[in-house]
């Protein structure tokens, strides 16, 4: 209704819609488009300058949620890696705790328990010591 008042007061429509204009129940359509197609939907005013001004500004926009979600997915690799590099850590702990008691003739099993410190291996190790 809005666009047909201004075109009865003599403004022409905009030759886009921006998002908002567009009825909710095609607006899903526009969202599963790729997001540079998003850029032909900025509101032309008329004035080059402040339309130059609107695309640039829904570009920046495009660009950035690709930045986003490209450091979403880096983050999540990291914390894949991180995770990965404490249990070798873990594992690589365990098995020195392994060869250097095992040189004395202690029967410690290092995948035991999570915890190397844990009160169960502590007491496993002290029954070893004592039984031989």
């Amino acid at each position: 209704m809005h666009l047909i008042q201004e075109k009865v007061k003599g403004v022409d429509p905009p030759q886009s819609l921006s998002p908002e204009m567009i009825p909710p129940s095609e607006r899903k359509a526009v969202s599963t488009r790729d997001s540079r197609s998003i850029v032909g939907l900025v509101e032309l005013t008329g004035i080059k300058d402040l339309d130059d001004i609107n695309q640039e500004i829904s570009q920046l926009q495009s660009e950035k949620r690709i930045l986003e979600t490209e450091i979403r997915q880096k983050e999540e690799a990291l914390r894949k890696r991180n995770s990965e590099v404490q249990e070798d850590a873990l594992v690589k702990s365990r098995m020195a705790v392994f060869n250097s008691s095992g040189s004395q003739g202690l029967n410690i099993d290092p995948f035991q328990s999570e915890d190397p410190f844990n009160k169960g291996w502590l007491m496993h190790q002290t029954h070893s010591v004592h039984t031989q």
